[in-house]
């Protein structure tokens, strides 16, 4: 190769090598700027955020949480009407003690009457998954816990419910499971809902084993 051929390699791949290294400083400095400049909402107002439990806030928490109290007690004929016509949401809760077992519950009532299940119930309007989890934790077990994460979302379809008459049967649910902590040692007190409990190992192949329910198994493999 002549000299000529040669400097005009080095200087082509001399340009190549500072356009690479120019669009790659530029790019570092466009992820940094992102990260620093917030959302035209979130300048706006800091709490339309997507919270670790994945409530969206779309005005200030104190105008759209909290819970009347005719949401706390509907009507026995109304609710029951909703269960039969309307999908519920609702929240599961995994309840962990300091030594890693989880909390589950043998139900007294439909659905899933005599199944060992979660502590949980309907959501009231005006509540967060957290806080939903949280109220049922001291409502179904007289447990204090603190909220960690949220474990799934998920559909389920029952054969019976409680509120069933002779021409419509079966509810359908929209679970948030919610992962709970318990800081210190505390006693179960049960309600109505649940007949006993029993502290489980979190190892999900020892429950699938001894017969727990797949809804069970599965919250223990997202331990």
């Amino acid at each position: 190769m002549s000299s000529v051929y040669r400097d005009l390699s080095i200087l082509a791949v001399g340009a190549v090598g500072g356009i690479v290294v120019y669009r790659y400083t530029q790019t570092c400095d466009n992820i940094e700027n992102n990260k620093k400049t917030k959302t035209p909402v979130e300048e706006e107002d800091p709490n339309r955020v997507i919270r670790e439990d994945m409530s969206m806030l779309y005005a200030k928490e104190e105008e759209l949480c909290g819970v009347r109290e005719e949401a706390r007690h509907l009507p026995v004929e109304l609710y029951g009407e909703v269960v039969r016509r309307l999908p519920v949401v609702c929240v599961d809760v995994v309840i962990q003690n300091k030594q890693g077992e989880v909390l589950t519950v043998h139900r007294g009532m439909e659905p899933v009457k005599g199944y060992w299940w979660w502590p949980g119930g309907r959501m009231f309007k005006g509540e967060t998954f957290f806080t939903a989890a949280l109220r049922k934790a001291k409502q179904e077990t007289n447990l204090t816990c603190t909220p960690v994460r949220l474990l799934g979302i998920y559909n389920t379809l029952f054969p019976t419910s409680s509120w069933d008459n002779p021409t419509t049967k079966g509810t359908q649910t929209i679970n948030a499971v919610v992962l709970c902590t318990l800081p210190t040692d505390a006693s179960v007190k049960l309600d109505s809902t649940s007949s006993e409990h029993r502290w489980i190992s979190p190892n999900a192949r020892k429950a699938a084993n001894a017969g727990y329910d797949r809804y069970i198994v599965e919250q223990l493999r997202r331990l």
